[in-house]
């Protein structure tokens, strides 16, 4: 891969351009990507920054064909003290344009990176994948087990990945942790996407701890294909929230209604954390929540989720640490049924320079799916970076 980039800035204007060649071989895939991209920020004294971008790129997949792709981003980001405290409020809007030609045939995906959550279904990028191709894998390349830590729902050629944080055989997926996605997928022939996002929110930041926020998110899509027909992933989110914060107190609440062709869903969640210091390097927390959840066709569903958590983190030196926490889940999922019981887990780390070492151990008494889940599972873990 070679790549250019230049910047030219004063006071208030930041100028930016890249260009990138990418040659990509593998197996059973060859591609070749000429991407160029150009943009400006503005700042307009410390209240207002305004950034657009946009770029083109072109594709060459051999065999497959060729990609064609364009498009560009507004921002806006906007922050001001007023007699009630801090406003801030923000607000993108992006254009992406696709065009593939060519004949049909296989690619395949390596590593198509997800932020795991046990609720919402998490949606592949690709259409039309071949689902007994499908591996998902932890960052070290360790093999998650359909059934155990993930199911998979399809509909109108789009795949979602319905994940579970309370598999019984480990590797275990955890709740926000980064995974990747291996599989093969069919290339339509003259396959044409636009899609246009818009996301807006506004937050009100009160003297007295107090939040208000509300936040928009909006996409529309048009697709067309000249072999399968696929429905556009067209979507409307309206959040509205509020929380509190003092020292180390947190409360939040939140709605939130998605309005979608793929997975609607409404969301209602109450929730509350308390932090304090033990000392110098010693720090505690206990948090719970209550989570009510809607979902549309194709997974439809209703989830009713309450979780609490205790736990300790302490530093001992500037290269080990130790942490201890226990969890609670009560979840009543009317696809899946009742879900109870605890999980404890404790770790001891390493860190120096670019060596790192962890070990641990994780207990589980749940009861999951009518069956009764008591497991341990110890573990080391060591890695050097280069």
């Amino acid at each position: 891969m070679a790549g250019a980039s230049a910047a030219a800035a004063h006071a208030s204007l930041l100028t930016k351009y890249d260009v990138r060649l990418t040659d990509l071989q593998r197996e059973t895939l060859s591609s070749e990507e000429i991407r160029g991209q150009a943009g400006v920020e503005h700042r307009l004294y410390e209240s207002l920054v305004t950034t657009l971008d946009g770029f083109v790129s072109t594709t060459d997949l051999d065999e497959q064909g060729t990609l064609d792709q364009q498009g560009g981003i507004l921002g806006l980001n906007y922050r001001k003290h007023n007699p009630w405290g801090m406003l801030l409020s923000s607000y993108s809007g992006s254009y992406t344009t696709s065009e593939q030609s060519g004949g049909g045939g296989t690619g395949v995906v390596i590593d198509e990176s997800h932020t795991a959550t046990d609720i919402f279904p998490v949606q592949l990028d690709r259409t039309n994948i071949d689902v007994l191709s499908i591996r998902v894998k932890d960052t070290d390349g360790s093999l998650f087990q359909e059934g155990d830590d993930y199911t998979i729902t399809e509909q109108d050629g789009r795949v979602w990945l319905n994940l579970t944080t309370l598999g019984a055989i480990p590797p275990n997926i955890t709740e926000g942790q980064t995974f990747f996605v291996d599989y093969n997928f069919f290339i339509e022939p003259e396959r044409e996407e636009d899609t246009l996002r818009h996301y807006f929110n506004i937050r009100q930041r009160f003297g007295n701890g107090v939040s208000l926020y509300y936040a928009y998110r909006r996409q529309d899509q048009d697709v067309s294909s000249t072999v399968a027909d696929i429905t556009p992933d067209r979507y409307t989110v309206n959040t509205i929230a509020a929380d509190y914060t003092h020292k180390g107190l947190f409360l939040l609440a939140e709605y939130s209604d998605e309005d979608s062709t793929q997975v609607p869903s409404t969301s209602t969640k109450l929730a509350g954390q308390y932090r304090w210091l033990l000392g110098p390097a010693t720090s505690a927390s206990v948090g719970i929540s209550n989570q009510w959840l809607e979902f549309g066709a194709p997974d439809a569903r209703d989830v009713q989720l309450l979780k609490g958590d205790a736990k300790l983190f302490s530093r001992l030196s500037n290269t080990c640490t130790v942490s201890a926490g226990v969890d609670y889940r009560d979840e009543d999922d009317t696809r899946f049924g009742v879900t109870r019981g605890f999980q404890f887990e404790t770790e001891l780390q390493y860190r120096y320079r670019q060596v790192s070492a962890k070990l641990g151990a994780e207990l589980s008494f749940l009861s999951r799916r009518d069956d009764e889940i008591n497991s341990a599972f110890l573990y080391l873990q060591v890695q050097r970076r280069f």
